[in-house]
């Protein structure tokens, strides 16, 4: 069988790289992109992940830009939006993530512990 796929977009690595961890620790196949302006090949439209855990506030890619593009793209991918300045841009982000179509899920604020990440995580299994 095969493990459901999450793409994690974070510009910070520790931060990709321990959502990684955690993710594959509950049974996802991840792989993660720190510069979505200069790897957005890694989103393949024609075969999305099953869940994208995205950062909002990025130097590169601004998350409600990304928000954008993956509804341009009719992203099918279930979405969980994070950010470490709170519900100030989580919930704006979740309202505009809805509005334009997208399967928005969760939101989770920075910092986060392991069972938070996990306690959103695993109900997308």
């Amino acid at each position: 069988m095969n493990k459901p796929t999450l793409l994690i977009i974070d510009d910070e690595e520790d931060i990709a790289g321990l959502c990684e961890q955690i993710a594959r620790s509950i049974g996802f196949a991840t792989s993660s992109c720190t510069n979505f302006n200069k790897n957005s090949s890694i989103l393949d439209p024609e075969n999305p992940p099953d869940v994208i855990l995205m950062d909002l506030i990025m130097p590169e890619t601004e998350g409600m830009e990304l928000i954008q593009w993956l509804a341009q793209k009719q992203c099918t991918s279930k979405l969980i939006i994070m950010s470490g300045y709170g519900e100030k841009y989580l919930i704006p982000a979740q309202l505009y993530a809805e509005s334009c179509g997208l399967n928005f899920n969760a939101t989770i604020a920075k910092p986060f512990s392991i069972m938070d990440l996990k306690n959103v995580l695993e109900p997308l299994l």
